[in-house]
C-alpha cells in the first residue's frame, strides 16, 4: 500500500518437509528413520520518507521451527530414539536515516524473544537479547570516504559487549580504490546449537547440540546406532557453549581496467576467542558423522581473496574467485610448542615411525580448505530465459585424527580435492508474473564417503509467482 511517501509491506513462507528411510543392519535388525520439518515465518514492515533527509524503518519479524525425528526398530515397532524441537523467534526492529551532501548516517535499535520447547529432555526456555547500533558514512574531500560504526548487543544468557567498526576507502585513481577495515563482533549461541537434535537422512548426518550431547550418545548407542564414539573430543564439549568475541583487519584494492571489468583483491585475519565449531563426535551405523559444537579457546582465519567479474558480450557475463585460507586452533600450537602429551607425538600410522613435531606440522581446523576457486558464466539468452553455470573447485581438508595425537598433520584423514558441477535455467514471462526454474547441482555426480552433507547428482524443479495488485 502507498500514501504519499509512507510504504507498508509483508512477506511469508511457509516449507514442510517429510522424509522416511529404512536402514538395514544384517538379516534380522532394520530400522525406520522418519522425519517431519516444519519451517514458518513472516515480516511486517512499515516505510516512511519524512522528507528529503530522514527516513525510517519499522519491521517486526516471526518465525516458528519445529523438527520431529522418531528412530524405530521395524522387527517390533520398539521406540529406539525420539526427539521434538519447537522453536519460535519474534523480533522487533527501528531504523533511523539521515542523507545530506557528503554524510549518511544509520540508527537503529531492536529486541528478539527466542522461545523453544523441547519436552523430551527440558522445561520450555527463552532468551532475550537487545541491540543498539549507528553508522556513519562520511567523504572527505574528492577521494576519501571513512565509514565509522557502533554497536551494542545485550543478551540475558552470555552478558552484552559493545562492538567498534572503521573502514576507509581510499580512490587513488579513477580505475584504482584502496580500501581497509577493522572491528569486533559478538555471537551468542542460540537454541540450536545449543539443543536441537537434527538428522538430514538424504546427506545421512545427525547435528546434536551441545548440552544435550551426552544424553543423546547415549541413546543412540544403546538402540545399536552408534559405531565409533571419539571420547576426547567429547570430553572437551562436557561444559556449556560460551559466547563467540572477533577482532577483524582487512586491507584490499577494487581496480575498474575497463567498464565492463572489476577486479577486487582483500587480505584479511580474523581473531576469534571462543569460535563456536562444528566438530565430529561420533560415527553412527552405516557410515553416519554425527556432529556437535565446541568453543575453540582462540583461533585465527587469515589469507586472501580475489574476485573477478567481465560482462564478455552485452548478454554474457563471465565472474570467478579464489580464495587461500589458513584456518587454525592456536591452543593447539601453544601445546606443541609446550610439548603437553599427547601434541608432542607424530606418528605414521602406516610405519608406525614417530616424530617429535612442531608448530609447522600442524595442518589446521577439519573442514577447512587452504584453496577454493570458482567460475561461472551468466548467458541471458532469447525468450527471457537465464542460464547460470558454475564450477567450484575445493582443495582438500582435513576430515579426522587418524594417529590420536588430537591435531590434525599430514598423517591423518583427508578428503581429496574435487570439482562439483552446478547450473540453473530461468524462465520469465512477459504477460504473467511467474518464474520456471530449473536446478541441477553436482552434475558429475562427484561421491565421496567422507563428505556426509554431499549427495550424488540432483536435479529440482521450481515455480514462483508474485502477486501484483
Amino acid at each position: 500500500m502507498k500514501d504519499n511517501q509512507h510504504f507498508i509491506g509483508a512477506s511469508g513462507r511457509y516449507n514442510y518437509r517429510q522424509s522416511d528411510m529404512h536402514r538395514g543392519y544384517g538379516q534380522d535388525f532394520s530400522t525406520l528413520d522418519q522425519q517431519k520439518e516444519t519451517d514458518i515465518n513472516a515480516s511486517l514492515f512499515y516505510d516512511s520518507r519524512w522528507n528529503e533527509r530522514w527516513k525510517s524503518l519499522s519491521t517486526y519479524y516471526v518465525s516458528h521451527y519445529q523438527s520431529d525425528n522418531k528412530v524405530t526398530a521395524q522387527q517390533n515397532n520398539a521406540n529406539l530414539a525420539s526427539d521434538n524441537f519447537t522453536q519460535m523467534v519474534h523480533r522487533l526492529e527501528q531504523q533511523f536515516a539521515y542523507q545530506s551532501e557528503g554524510l549518511n548516517v544509520t540508527m537503529g535499535l531492536g529486541g528478539a524473544i527466542e522461545a523453544m520447547d523441547l519436552a523430551e529432555n527440558f522445561d520450555s526456555k527463552n532468551q532475550k537479547n537487545f541491540f543498539l547500533y549507528t553508522q556513519a558514512n562520511k567523504t572527505i574531500g574528492e577521494k576519501t570516504t571513512v565509514v565509522a560504526g557502533l554497536r551494542y548487543d545485550q543478551t540475558d544468557n552470555y552478558g552484552g559487549r559493545l562492538n567498534p567498526s572503521l573502514g576507509v576507502t581510499y580512490q587513488l585513481l579513477p580505475q584504482l580504490a584502496l580500501k581497509t577495515g577493522i572491528g569486533t563482533g559478538f555471537k551468542a549461541p542460540d537454541f540450536k546449537t545449543r539443543y536441537q537434535v537434527f538428522y538430514n537422512p538424504a546427506a545421512n548426518y545427525y547435528v546434536i547440540g551441545n548440552e544435550v550431547l551426552n544424553s543423546t550418545l547415549d541413546e543412540m548407542d544403546a538402540a545399536g546406532q552408534i559405531s565409533e564414539r571419539r571420547n576426547y573430543i567429547i570430553n572437551q564439549l562436557d561444559g556449556n557453549l560460551k559466547a563467540e568475541h572477533n577482532t577483524s583487519i582487512n586491507a584490499g584494492l577494487t581496480w575498474k581496467p575497463l567498464t565492463n571489468t572489476t577486479v577486487e583483491v582483500n587480505v584479511f585475519r580474523h581473531q576469534l576467542k571462543n569460535q563456536i565449531n562444528s566438530i565430529q563426535v561420533a560415527t553412527g551405523m552405516q557410515n553416519m558423522a554425527i556432529y556437535s559444537y565446541q568453543n575453540l579457546p582462540k583461533s585465527v582465519n587469515k589469507g586472501f581473496d580475489i574476485s573477478f567479474s567481465t560482462r564478455v558480450l552485452e548478454k554474457i557475463t563471465i565472474n570467478a574467485g579464489y580464495q587461500y585460507l589458513i584456518a587454525k586452533d592456536m591452543s593447539v600450537v601453544d601445546s606443541i610448542k609446550q610439548g603437553n602429551w599427547p601434541f608432542n607425538t607424530l606418528r605414521d600410522p602406516k610405519t608406525g615411525e614417530t616424530f617429535t613435531p612442531t608448530s609447522k606440522d600442524y595442518w589446521g581446523l577439519e573442514n577447512r580448505s587452504r584453496h577454493q576457486f570458482n567460475i561461472g558464466a551468466i548467458y541471458q539468452a532469447p525468450w527471457n530465459l537465464t542460464i547460470n553455470a558454475r564450477a567450484n573447485y575445493r582443495g582438500k581438508y582435513a576430515f579426522s585424527d587418524a594417529n590420536g595425537n588430537h591435531f590434525i598433520d599430514r598423517f591423518d584423514t583427508f578428503v581429496n580435492q574435487h570439482i562439483l558441477y552446478n547450473a540453473t535455467i530461468e524462465k520469465k514471462f512477459d504477460k504473467l508474473p511467474l518464474t520456471v526454474r530449473v536446478t541441477g547441482e553436482n552434475l558429475g555426480n562427484y561421491i565421496n564417503y567422507l563428505i556426509p552433507g554431499q549427495i550424488g547428482r540432483s536435479v529440482s524443479f521450481g515455480l514462483s509467482y508474485r502477486l501484483i495488485k
